[in-house]
């Protein structure tokens, strides 16, 4: 009687299986879920996205750009203040420039050495507060990114505390 019982559900499971693995719709279905799991349990597979953990925040937003957003980050700029760009790799298409040592918040940093005016380091900082608004970028090297503003030597062309983009 035992042995009957198991063999429907075996019987149910194996048919299950022949519909599902003769099926290219249905294989390939699962074969994307599974492969998903495998990448995410890879790459850091929290379950939440980016592969925060527990205690980590994520908004879960998308800026402007297309890149996934985090939380931003004060930085304030120089005593020169800041110009700002549409575009971090080529400095076209200028925004609204920031005034000296306004407080802006910023998203992330992207690496682009040319024009020379952003060296040494190369970075240009994603801008969120409104104007800007994830629209514009301004050199790095243009804010303060940590140094105390009036005291010498300023040595931080970039804040590395800002995440790459």
């Amino acid at each position: 009687m035992v042995t009957a019982l198991l063999r429907s559900p075996l019987r149910v499971v194996g048919r299950l299986w022949q519909l599902i693995s003769h099926n290219p719709l249905w294989s390939t279905l699962i074969a994307t879920v599974v492969g998903g799991l495998i990448v995410a349990v890879l790459l850091g597979g929290s379950g939440s996205p980016g592969g925060a953990s527990a205690g980590q925040t994520q908004t879960g937003a998308t800026s402007s750009t297309g890149r996934p957003s985090g939380p931003a980050r004060p930085e304030q700029a120089g005593a020169g203040g800041a110009r700002t760009f549409a575009n971090p790799y080529t400095l076209a298409q200028p925004g609204p420039p920031l005034r000296p040592n306004q407080r802006v918040q910023v998203e992330c940093r992207v690496y682009e050495p040319q024009p020379r005016s952003v060296t040494p380091d190369g970075f240009s900082y994603l801008i969120t507060s409104p104007p800007w608004s994830n629209r514009y970028w301004a050199p790095a090297n243009s804010f303060w990114n940590g140094d105390v503003p009036g005291r010498k030597p300023y040595t931080h062309n970039t804040d590395f505390s800002v995440p790459v983009c």
